[in-house]
């Protein structure tokens, strides 16, 4: 699993406090950057690096023009030790800020540890065939022997996440989604524990939370009611669960 935004956020304050003194120096230029990856988790030799002296982002586009599409980045950064600008290709937006001020723009570089670019569309809202496309996923869990009580409110907070996601209610948009497909094994190992987590904060209003909660799960807003009040037994996933929830969403 990837570190979390909080792990990033902590790690982002330390980078620019070591790299506060730092002289635009070419000795230093390898070095700044290589810890700029750790931040992200990437440590090893994935990362090609290829340095080149530029004053400016136009420098760095006209050096893309020489590349095929399918290896263009979504990124281009530049950087003076001072001042971060970074390029979003697909918008051509130019986002600039201090180096000081890292922490409050790691979401700018997610892909780097394995989250990917929030994808925000326009959905109608949950209605019986998103309760359609759940059917797979019960008949999957009432096959592994989960079953009856336990099994109806689970799915009735599953599609009441589905119904947040859709409509609003979760921030930002696709937030449960975005949990289950970035948070979760593949294999579908730590699903249930994980829905757990997310039940217990719709459960607990935002005063009441732990303060070093992980900040994607505390991103999920308070739900007033009973919903999420009872303890459910955990449930166990497979692959093809975990891929009929996300299907689902």
């Amino acid at each position: 699993m990837g570190l979390n935004w909080n792990e990033i956020k902590s790690r982002a304050l330390l980078f620019s406090k070591t790299w506060a003194d730092a002289c635009n120096e070419d000795s230093e230029a390898k070095p700044f950057w290589i810890a700029f990856f750790e931040i992200f988790g990437i440590t090893d030799k994935r990362v090609a690096t290829f340095e080149l002296n530029v004053d400016a982002v136009a420098q760095a586009l006209g050096y893309l023009h020489h590349l095929p599409e399918r290896d263009l980045p979504q990124l281009v950064v530049v950087c003076d030790f001072a001042r971060f600008r970074v390029r979003i290709l697909a918008t051509g937006e130019t986002v600039e800020f201090e180096l000081a001020h890292l922490h409050k723009h790691v979401k700018l570089f997610g892909l780097l540890a394995g989250y990917k670019v929030q994808d925000i569309r326009a959905e109608d809202p949950v209605n019986i065939k998103a309760a359609e496309r759940m059917g797979r996923l019960h008949d999957a869990l009432k096959a592994s022997g989960y079953n009856g009580h336990a099994l109806e409110v689970l799915l009735v907070r599953l599609l009441f996440c589905l119904f947040a996601d859709d409509t609003g209610i979760f921030q930002p948009a696709q937030a449960f989604r975005d949990w289950v497909e970035e948070r979760t094994a593949p294999d579908g190992s730590d699903l249930g524990p994980r829905l757990g987590q997310v039940f217990q904060v719709l459960n607990t209003p935002e005063h009441q939370r732990n303060k070093n909660i992980d900040e994607q799960l505390g991103q999920f807003a308070y739900v007033n009611g009973r919903l999420f009040e009872e303890t459910l037994p955990m449930a166990d996933f497979s692959t093809a669960m975990r891929e009929a929830l996300l299907d689902a969403c």
